[in-house]
């Protein structure tokens, strides 16, 4: 049995998106910023500080806003919340700091943990980074993890003359 150029490139097409493995295509979901005056940004939300927020746009680009032009924030993505005051030197420091998915106003952000959601104040965020970026800032880098270069040793030795004459004495 033979098929057409168009049959073969239709059930490649199918395969390649799992229509024909009965599995919906996979759905990229992207984050939703919405001003105070109405205006609504739809891309992806990068980080936060207690005064503003960076998401970057698929229309506009990177943009920074105050969080009190900020009226709705909505992310998919998992991102940790740092409040103010917190030292993170330790992985077990981890453990003070909420991560999942968010929601925001100008006013609280809201992380959906697996255990509950936990509600900050703006004001006293430190920082919202991206849970993996959180994550990896606690892994143990020695200093040879990666190393491929070389070593290089070497000696050098001079010898002066032994009645070595300076200009001021002449």
């Amino acid at each position: 049995m033979q098929f057409s150029k168009l049959t073969m490139f239709i059930y490649f097409v199918g395969a390649m998106t799992g229509e024909l493995l009965g599995q919906a295509p996979a759905k990229f979901e992207s984050d939703v910023l919405i001003l105070a005056n109405g205006e609504k940004l739809i891309g992806h939300f990068e980080r936060a500080t207690d005064a503003s927020v960076v998401f970057k746009s698929e229309t506009a680009g990177e943009v920074t806003v105050k969080w009190s032009a900020v009226q709705e924030l909505r992310s998919s993505a998992n991102f940790a919340v740092i409040p103010k005051g917190v030292t993170l030197r330790r992985k077990e420091d981890e453990a003070g700091v909420a991560a999942g998915p968010i929601t925001a106003n100008s006013q609280m952000v809201a992380v959906q943990t697996p255990q509950q959601r936990k509600s900050t104040p703006t004001a006293d965020i430190g920082n919202i980074v991206d849970q993996a970026s959180f994550e990896r800032a606690f892994e143990h880098v020695s200093l040879w993890k990666g190393w491929k270069g070389g070593a290089t040793l070497g000696v050098a030795l001079t010898e002066a003359p032994r009645r070595a004459r300076t200009s001021a004495r002449q």
